[in-house]
């Protein structure tokens, strides 16, 4: 209904109308067929997303995603054995095994983390923590199996089952493995970024939460493995707080200004929590204005600064 608006509108009986902000698309005015033709013939060849009411970005949009799609019809069809001094498929294959097989920690330590952070009534972030850890656990011990199967059926040491030459063939053209994203956390990464992804998740749980024993005053929402436990957490800690009813608590999003920013680097919010890791798409944030505003051209996705996750008890109907 919106991008009819720029249509459907009394506007357009003005004959200094135009659909868009350059001017190039408007209704002609009365006139011959000969008129109607030349105006048609003056059109661009091909139209950008202006006429149908989107921002110049969607037109790199649509070109990132045919892109991919060449490009990944390309990587399929590449040949598994090397021509002249090329690498062939065994050698990349074995080559990004070790490299990744090198840069996956060792599992989580889930008995220290329970007594570092045991299970308190008062402070549900502990359980989230722990669950945390042992998703990512289970995801570690898949790679780390799968890595060393892969390497042992190269040298022919096991049997290269279809399931491992699946993976190998993922990994040569640089996606993730089915058999790693059936135990893994929603992700549409190229393997290279997935992995390091990984590694920052894994970081941020141990290095930044359970080696300093305390909760980050600002928790990484994007970097869970399953965030709606995060958001649970938050409210039972709010209803055990207040002692009323966990389904009589709600949540609420605010964006924090930057003075706010810097003051939640070392405290903790009353109630709620803060977060960090969300991004804006087809939008910005201003800053200096605090409200969204148009995208800028050629940044598709924009970071935006710390979010508090406010709660409150919901409103009561008469």
């Amino acid at each position: 209904m919106k991008v009819l608006d720029d249509f459907y509108t009394a506007g357009i009986l003005d004959d200094k109308y135009r659909f868009s902000p350059s001017g190039t698309y408007f209704a002609p005015e009365n006139g011959t067929l000969d008129n109607m033709c030349d105006y048609a013939r003056q059109l661009p060849y091909n139209e950008g997303p202006e006429v149908f009411g989107l921002h110049d970005n969607a037109n790199i949009s649509c070109a990132i995603s045919e892109t991919n799609t060449l490009l990944n019809t390309a990587l399929s069809l590449q040949p598994l054995s090397a021509g002249g001094e090329g690498k062939s498929w065994g050698d990349q294959l074995d080559e990004l095994a070790r490299e990744i097989a090198g840069r996956v920690p060792l599992e989580f330590d889930i008995e220290k983390a329970l007594i570092i952070f045991p299970v308190k009534y008062e402070e549900s972030m502990n359980t989230v923590l722990v669950q945390e850890m042992i998703r990512f656990n289970k995801l570690i011990a898949v790679m780390t199996t799968t890595l060393r199967d892969v390497q042992k059926a190269l040298k022919g040491l096991v049997v290269m089952s279809g399931e491992l030459e699946g993976m190998g063939n993922s990994m040569v053209i640089g996606k993730v493995p089915l058999i790693w994203a059936e135990v893994a956390y929603p992700s549409l990464k190229p393997l290279g970024s997935w992995v390091n992804d990984l590694l920052d998740r894994i970081n941020f749980l141990g290095v930044e939460w359970m080696d300093k024993g305390i909760a980050p005053p600002s928790f990484w929402v994007s970097g869970f493995f399953f965030a709606q436990a995060f958001i649970t957490g938050a409210l039972q800690n709010f209803a055990r707080k207040y002692s009323i009813p966990i389904d009589t608590a709600e949540f609420d999003f605010r964006v924090l200004t930057p003075s706010e920013v810097t003051k939640s680097k070392t405290e903790k919010p009353e109630d709620g929590a803060y977060i960090h890791g969300l991004f804006i798409e087809g939008a910005r944030w201003v800053i200096e204005d605090h409200v969204i505003g148009e995208s800028l051209p050629r940044e598709l996705f924009v970071p935006c600064l710390l979010f508090i996750l406010s709660l409150r008890i919901k409103m009561k109907c008469q």
